[in-house]
């Protein structure tokens, strides 16, 4: 489904000290509560790491430069991750027996999500944190003091995907993982929390379930809002909405120049 980098360079000799693992690369707003809440539910031991190029933004624990060998397979759970980040992790597990699974979802989604999530006051770093182009104004402040819908898309689009570049972190670890030959699946949210079937979720718990470690579908289902009752209360529902709901001019002509290449990438269709 997608392209593959022509030059596949294989690095797997170099990494083979560290014990076989899951490594999920997720964002915010993009499966990450998700992964979380599976293995919550499934009483099932998940370590995590937060970026270091988000230190002091994002609360931690950060990767860090001096990562210990792991003991043992791990399911490691990797919040907002660059390429840079994922190089660190290598030096921990064994690259020939771990499973990446990478997490997208259509940036525009992603982008209104954010808007609607973090209006709420949700989480204390986007009402304690200000920035220069919010004039000195923290993330939840600005968008609740905006006018429109449409400034509140340029705002996220700022926020997470220029700033903090988020999607293009989407881009950049698919490229580096397929170079050095990891064992490489991308997972869409969509699939996720509203599309996915029977087949589907057979399929990840497969790939998820290798060197002793084992998760069943129905696990993966449980933690889906497909199969919930009523959503959970991180979520907000923009998941349902057609992806471009609410975008229109200024914002539109935003999301065009700066994040069309990594939808139609990911989403080609």
């Amino acid at each position: 489904m997608y392209p593959k980098s022509k030059r596949k360079l294989n690095f797997t000799k170099k990494n083979v000290g560290g014990p076989p693992s899951n490594i999920f690369l997720l964002t915010h707003k993009c499966g990450n509560n998700y992964v979380f809440d599976v293995f919550r539910r499934s009483n099932k031991k998940l370590i995590q790491f937060q970026t270091d190029e988000l230190k002091g933004q994002m609360p931690g624990p950060y990767i860090g430069k001096d990562l210990k060998p792991l003991d043992g397979f791990e399911n490691i759970r990797c919040r907002n991750f660059t390429s840079l980040s994922i190089e660190k992790l290598l030096r921990s597990v064994d690259l020939r027996e771990t499973q990446f699974f990478l997490f997208v979802r259509h940036p525009a989604s992603l982008f209104r999500s954010a808007v609607s999530y973090h209006m709420r006051g949700s989480e204390q770093w986007a009402i304690s944190n200000s920035y220069s182009y919010l004039n000195h104004r923290t993330l939840t402040q600005a968008l609740n003091e905006a006018n429109d819908l449409e400034t509140r898309l340029m705002i996220t689009m700022t926020h997470f995907g220029i700033l903090w570049r988020l999607t293009d972190n989407w881009l950049n670890c698919y490229h580096y993982l397929t170079m050095i030959g990891a064992n490489l699946t991308v997972i869409k949210t969509e699939d996720v929390f509203a599309e996915g079937d029977d087949d589907y979720f057979q399929s990840i718990s497969q790939k998820m379930s290798h060197n002793g470690f084992s998760i069943s579908s129905d696990q993966l289902k449980a933690a889906s809002p497909k199969y919930m009752e009523k959503l959970p209360s991180h979520s907000t529902g923009e998941f349902n909405k057609d992806p471009l709901f609410g975008y229109a001019d200024k914002s539109l002509e935003m999301y065009n120049r700066y994040f069309l290449q990594c939808q139609k990438f990911f989403y080609p269709d």
